[in-house]
């Protein structure tokens, strides 16, 4: 049996938005069932028998919600970029009119360099944003997915490069950035949550982002501590991957 990871301390500065939620708070507030929209690639849409991270965010706030129906609507495909997930923004994303869009891009940027050009990318990125700062919604923008595929040395520069355009696209358009291995208390990112691409968003990407949201106003505020292991009490917990 493998060590557990030792503890590490979440940045607190780094814990919550950039940016206000304003439309998902307000939806929580007047409303009594508030829509979520995940769009992305297979760390979007899960993989074998993993259990996406939309499934696991939806079960934590709607614990967050009592009398309130939250539901997280999993528009992922497995092998999308952001080119082919803006394609099909209005049917599945505008027309399910959300709150709230937590767009997953850039890992297969990475991952099939041979066939996602950056600056296409990135355009794409961009358009998308600019489209949704038009609607009534609010929009997080995550970046890649750590895999083993994605931190190979050959692979480093390339990550790192559309990692860059994905937080100068965010800061353009005045949306959060949310990076699902970052920001965990270590230097760089914990070498343990480099998964193989089999093993997408461990419990603790899942908690920190029920945290974040949790933190963002939309819900009750609970200030706590997080460790790249799981939660304090009080803040939302997600089912272990089995």
């Amino acid at each position: 049996m493998a060590d557990a990871p030792p503890p590490c301390n979440t940045n607190l500065d780094l814990v919550g938005f950039k940016f206000p939620l304003p439309h998902l708070a307000q939806s929580l507030k007047r409303q009594r069932k508030t829509r979520i929209v995940a769009v992305g690639s297979s760390s979007t849409a899960g993989e074998g028998n993993i259990i996406p991270y939309p499934a696991r965010l939806e079960l934590a706030l709607r614990g967050h919600s009592y009398g309130r129906m939250v539901d997280v609507l999993n528009r992922g495909l497995g092998g999308q970029e952001a080119p082919e997930e803006l394609a099909r923004f209005e049917p599945d994303v505008i027309g399910e009119a959300p709150a709230l869009v937590i767009w997953q891009v850039g890992t297969n940027a990475v991952f099939h360099d041979e066939v996602y050009s950056p600056d296409a990318v990135a355009a794409a990125i961009a358009a998308g944003l600019d489209w949704l700062a038009g609607l009534p919604l609010d929009v997080v923008l995550m970046d890649l997915q750590y895999t083993t595929a994605i931190v190979k040395p050959e692979k480093i520069k390339r990550a790192q490069d559309i990692l860059s355009r994905i937080e100068a696209a965010a800061a353009a358009a005045r949306v959060s950035p949310l990076r699902p291995d970052g920001a965990l208390g270590c230097p760089g990112r914990c070498p343990d949550r480099r998964t193989d691409r089999s093993d997408r968003w461990r419990p603790a990407s899942h908690e920190r982002l029920g945290h974040q949201l949790h933190e963002s106003g939309a819900f009750r505020r609970d200030r706590g501590r997080a460790r790249c292991g799981g939660l304090d009490p009080g803040l939302p917990q997600f089912p272990a991957i089995s």
